[in-house]
């Protein structure tokens, strides 16, 4: 199977930003209930990807399965949700309380849809399991609201997103509490992929403008903040930031991007982007600084 993606990709996703897709070998099924409802169910292991040609092997160290689920919501038309299981294995698991065998599980829901100018994608998880001879408890809420004010020029739409998500509060004790986000979308903050969405506070308020039917431009200023202080910082690989664990204060820095957006056939999009990054005193104490971020990518779609 080439690859998975489920919901609003905030932990199984494609992958799109590092030039190469995240791929599965799997077993999938899927049952459409009818056109609105959909159940797709799937046990597998990531490809792990080689530098020759046809040599891809698979990633021995994990295993990954689950269940996901789309419906409407009846009676009211314009709220659609979703609801999954996912189950992981995993050898050599890194977070700040150590390495250890992970074995992790997913249940969750997210409430979506769009009506008079306003759209919604609110997501919860919670996570259980075991890592070595500590216990998981972790959890996560995310959201994106919006209001287009379609009878304006350039149709401008006002967002806010914002994700609270668990951190390990105590590195010493049997609780593992650092949310694993599984595979998930790159870019989840932006295309700079600077903070994975580990052990985090953030919130983005963002505008986006259509120019023209065909061009659309988005800005937007994203801080974060530890979401427990005795924990790492992540980095977009979900592996711990060195040097980051613990100290006094929480907040890891911010940025601001910029993405111009241009759908120039129906096979063709090409998009730019800027991000400034401004690290905060912790991440500047583990030899971090500021940074700036420019890429142009082309997407052709068959």
């Amino acid at each position: 199977m080439p690859s998975m993606s489920f919901g609003s990709s905030r932990l199984v996703s494609v992958r799109e930003s590092p030039n190469f897709r995240r791929s599965f070998d799997a077993v999938r099924g899927t049952w459409n209930i009818s056109k609105d409802i959909r159940v797709d169910a799937f046990v597998s292991r990531p490809v792990a990807p080689q530098s020759g040609v046809f040599d891809d092997g698979i990633d021995e160290n994990q295993t990954f399965w689950g269940v996901y689920a789309t419906a409407p919501v009846p009676r009211v038309s314009s709220l659609k949700v979703d609801v999954y299981y996912f189950g992981i294995d995993r050898r050599n698991a890194n977070f700040a309380q150590g390495i250890a065998t992970e074995r992790r599980e997913t249940i969750g829901a997210r409430l979506f849809g769009k009506r008079d100018g306003f759209d919604w994608n609110t997501e919860g998880a919670f996570q259980f399991g075991s890592f070595g001879a500590s216990n998981i408890q972790a959890w996560t809420v995310s959201t994106d609201v919006g209001y287009t004010f379609a009878g304006l020029p350039f149709t401008p739409r006002v967002g806010l997103k914002a994700d609270a998500i668990s951190g390990d509060k105590n590195l010493k004790d049997g609780t593992l509490g650092t949310f694993n986000p599984l595979f998930p979308k790159l870019p989840y903050f932006s295309e700079a992929n600077l903070v994975a969405p580990m052990n985090l506070l953030d919130i983005q308020p963002n505008l986006t403008l259509s120019l023209t039917p065909k061009v659309s431009f988005n800005v937007g200023w994203n801080p974060f903040w530890k979401q427990e202080a005795a924990d790492a910082v992540y980095s977009s690989a979900l592996t711990p930031v060195k040097g980051t664990a613990g100290g006094s204060g929480r907040y890891i820095g911010q940025q601001v991007s910029a993405t111009l957006a241009w759908a120039a056939t129906s096979h063709l999009n090409i998009a730019g982007t800027y991000v400034h990054y401004t690290p905060g005193e912790r991440v500047r104490q583990a030899s971090g600084q500021d940074g700036d971020f420019v890429a142009v990518w082309a997407q052709f779609l068959f």
